[in-house]
Formats: C-alpha cells, structure tokens, sequence
C-alpha cells in the first residue's frame, strides 16, 4: 500500500472523528521556462516545491539539519516519492523572472509520516525512544449525565409547631411563735456567691426544739403546710430559696449558741414569686432529591487504555504492560484525577514504577464516558468522552507529556457507543502524547540532554574544583556548562550533554591522568549525576 492510501485513510478518520494529529509544511520550488513545454515546467516546479514541503517535515520531526545527515539524504528521494499529491492542500503558481514557481502545501498525518521514516530507516530518535520503557496505568468510568428534570426521588418533610405554657409556683404567708423557759440550740451554714449582680439558690434546713406553743397561718398557691399544737412541739422544715440581689458577699461558717431565757417571741412573713411562661411558633422544612446515580468505580477493562497504548506503539515507543504493577501497588484503588494531581500517592507510584519495574517514564490517565442516552433524531444511543493523560519521567518527576482531549460517539447501544467513544479518545490522544514523548527525545538530541553534575568529597581545594569544571566544560558533546554550587567539600554543574558515551565514563577518562581524581566514583539517577573521591555511599 502507497504512502498516499494511508495519508488519505487517516485524513477521513480526521475529517470524521477528529482522531487523528496532523501537521502541514510548505514548500516552494521554481523551474526555468525557457526550451521546456509549459506541463513540463509545471510538473517539475511541483515536484521540487513537494520536496522541499518533505524536508520541511523531515526536519520537523528529527530535528534540524536531518535533512543532511548521511542515514537520512540519501532515502530523502525515496520518501518524496511516497507522498502523494493527494496530501496538497493547496497550491499556487506564478510567472518569476523567466522562472515557474509553485508554492503548496502538505497536510501530513503525524503518525503516518513517522511510521513512512521507520520504514526508511531513518527515524534517527527512534532507537532512544525505544531504550526508555513507559509504564502506562489508565481508568475509565462510564456514568451518565444528572437530568435535573427528572429526578429519581424526591422527599419532601413539612412539620409545623405552635403553642404556649405557663406555670405558677409562686407562695406567701406568715408565722409566729413564742416560747417561755425555753433552752435553744441552732446551727446554720451559708454559702453565698459573690456577684455584681448575682442570683443565687440553694438549700436551707432549720431545727427546732422547743417547749411552749406555737400558731402559725398564711396562704401557699403550691405548697404543702402543716402545724401540730401540743405542750411538747418537734418542728422541722426545709425548702427551696432563691434571691436577686445587687451584690453578696461569700461566706462560709458556722455558727452555734447556747443559752437559757426566760421568755422568747418571734415572728416572721415570706413571700416567693416562681412563674414561668413560654411561647413558641416552630417551623421546620426538609427536602430531599435523588437524581440519577453517577459511576461508583472504574471499568473492569478500560477499552480506551487498550487503544491508546496501540498508538503509543505504533509511535515506537516501549510500553510495559501494568497488570502486575497494578494488582500490588493499587490493589483495587481506582485512579482519579484528584489523586492524579492533588494526592501524594500519585509520587509514590512513580517511585514504585521506576524502582520495581524499570520504568523510565510513568503516564497515569483516565476517561470519564458519560452516556447520553437515545438521539430522538437519529434513534442510537449517543455518549460522549473526556480522557486526560500525563507523563512523568521517574527519575526526577520531570513532565514530559500532558493532555485533555473530548469526543463524541455513537451506537447500536450503549456498550457500542462507549467503545466507539473510547477508541476516537485513543486515536484522538495517543498522536499528542506520542508526539510529545518523541519531541522530548529530538530536542535532547539537538540540544543535548539536562544533566546535574555533582563531585563531593571530605576536602576539595579550589585548584581542583577548578580543574574540574575545565575538564567538564571541555568534554566532547558538552554544549553549556553552568556552575551552581561551589564549597570546600562539594561542587555542582548544570551542563547541556549531547555525547553518545555515559558522562560519567567521559569524565573518567578525561581526568583518567589527574593524581586528585585516581578514586573517582559515580552513581546515575536519571537526570542526576553523583560524582565522588571514593566510594559514593548510599544516600549522598
């Protein structure tokens, strides 16, 4: 099959579902016209304007320059001729100084174009891409949309309270009582609070034993009274007290008195007021609204990380299957985008991935169907997608790829149209971020991969710090070199690396012949680059 079919197959699956990444390049190219027929002269100043549209493509997706790169000039022919005029999206021509110049422009699919260099055998980044494996773990949730209008349940509670109450404990009365040849004791305590303005209440008891006699009378609205007359009386009370005043004192004491008299009398009035009185008008209002229910869990088998991890392949990139990863690090723990994004969890995966796996770079998603149910106008269920997609680096939790794509689906039912929508979210996300993950790639190997140098030990001098960082800025595919930290023990660089070879191994040749570096060390984690005078221990 021509290169042609494929642009075009992938141009209609654009044109329908807005599934597939493309991109457009222009080129220019002019022929002389003298002693050539005019459909001669149009027909090669097309051709050299496609050519120079292919270089334009070629140079965009390997970097530049890759035009003129010995692996790749020579098949550049061969990939003109595999793009076919179908992919001109528009063309001009004009009359230039004796010369016919055509202008056009090529709409190229993203994908099938690097899979058109892979055959070739010139995709230069290829190769690298391949050498750093990704492990991919995706949910998908199928739910349906909240339909205010029709709730599923609804509960209304009314409940109304209106009333009054009044109670009167109030009581008054007098007594008196007179006693001759009596001998008394008594005894009281008191305890008050003091208070700017207070209230207090509490208990009193009063004995008294007496021989005489005695007469007492009054009214009580609640209470109960009684008196006994006799020539021996035996009286005992007690009760309640309350009282407001503007201030008391707090005392506490006891008191006792021994005495005989001949003759005694005494008499004393009460009255105590105890009404309460409540009214109340209560209203209470509760209502209750169940509408459909949304998706409690992921899909047991997420079609749209099954599609998409076919496009990340058909991008050459490695991809590691995560059913293991999955059963022990998240053991049953559905993925969301809150934990993708506010969850610490989500760095502990990394890690998990990096260390146990061998992972190079971690991409965590999900895709959210929401069934829309039956199209009056077209009588199939209708459903519609959003999947979100990053990609870490594990080394360093670098983000290398990120991406929020929708689309829109259709079917016979509601599990055909939620396959329908999976796969156009695949096809719709796999080219950006296998897109993105190759751009990585190029850019690190145009402009050299970010790399921290760090040589420590327990004394380095100046002089050798300083022969250190020559040594490094010297080194053969060291494009910048940028000191960041300096100390009597330790010495950090940020350089711009392009070298085939490890920079560590480099380094260690280079400084192979220095008596200070015989002892050099290393330890490579990703990004980073721990150089030491000695064994590098554990935790530096």
């Amino acid at each position: 099959m021509k290169f042609t079919s494929g642009l075009t197959l992938a141009l209609c699956l654009l044109a329908t579902s807005a599934s597939a990444a493309e991109f457009t390049v222009r080129g220019v190219g002019a022929v002389t016209i003298k002693g050539k027929d005019p459909q001669t002269v149009r027909a090669l100043a097309t051709r050299e304007a496609k050519r120079k549209a292919v270089i334009a493509a070629v140079e965009k997706i390997l970097g530049p320059g890759a035009s003129a790169n010995p692996s790749v000039a020579p098949r550049l022919e061969a990939i003109v001729e595999q793009v076919g005029d179908d992919a001109i999206s528009n063309s001009s021509a004009q009359t230039v100084a004796g010369s016919f110049e055509v202008a056009l422009t090529l709409s190229l699919d993203d994908r099938a174009f690097r899979e058109l260099l892979s055959d070739q055998g010139v995709a230069l980044n290829t190769q690298t891409a391949r050498s750093y494996s990704i492990l991919a773990v995706m949910d998908e949730y199928r739910t349906t949309p909240r339909d205010l209008q029709a709730p599923l349940e609804e509960l209304v509670e009314f409940n109304t309270r209106k009333g009054a109450s009044f109670s009167d404990r109030s009581s008054e009365g007098a007594a008196s009582r007179s006693s001759s040849a009596a001998a008394y004791r008594s005894s009281s305590s008191i305890d008050a609070q003091n208070a700017r303005s207070s209230s207090a209440s509490g208990r009193y008891s009063d004995s008294l034993r007496a021989n005489g006699s005695s007469s007492a009378g009054g009214a009580s609205r609640d209470a109960n009274f009684s008196a006994s007359q006799s020539g021996r009386i035996d009286a005992n009370s007690s009760g309640q007290f309350s009282a407001r005043e503007a201030s008391a004192s707090s005392v506490r004491g006891n008191t006792s008195a021994a005495g005989a008299a001949a003759r005694s009398s005494a008499s004393a009035s009460f009255s105590k007021t105890d009404v309460q009185a409540e009214s109340h008008d209560d209203l209470s209002y509760r209502r209750l609204v169940k509408y459909q229910p949304r998706a409690t869990g992921p899909e047991r088998v997420s079609q749209t990380y099954g599609a998409l991890m076919g496009q990340l392949q058909g991008y050459d990139l490695r991809v590691l299957d995560n059913d293991v990863f999955k059963s022990r690090y998240f053991q049953g723990q559905p993925l969301t985008l809150d934990r993708m994004t506010n969850s610490g969890e989500l760095s502990r995966y990394v890690a998990y991935a990096k260390t146990d796996q061998g992972a190079d770079f971690f991409l965590a998603g999900t895709s959210v169907i929401v069934d829309s149910g039956v199209s009056p106008a077209t009588s199939q269920y209708t459903c519609s997608g959003v999947v979100t997609v990053k990609a870490y680096a594990t080394a360093d939790s670098e983000l290398i790829a990120a991406d929020t794509l929708s689309a829109y689906g259709a079917g016979s039912n509601s599990d055909a149209c939620a396959s329908d929508v999976a796969r156009k979210l695949a096809l719709a996300i796999g080219p950006e971020i296998g897109g993105q993950v190759q751009t990585y790639w190029k850019r690190r190997s145009v402009y050299g991969r970010e790399l921290v140098l760090r040589l420590t030990g327990q004394f380095l001098p100046l002089p050798v710090r300083a022969r250190f960082s020559q040594t490094v800025s010297a080194l053969p595919g060291v494009e910048n070199s940028v000191q960041r930290a300096s100390g009597s023990s330790e010495i950090e660089l940020t350089v711009s690396y392009k070298g085939a070879t490890p920079i560590d191994q480099a380094l260690a040749t280079a400084l192979a012949n220095d008596p200070a570096f015989a002892t050099l060390d290393s330890r490579t984690d990703g990004q980073r680059v721990l150089l030491c005078l000695g064994p590098c221990k554990p935790g530096v």
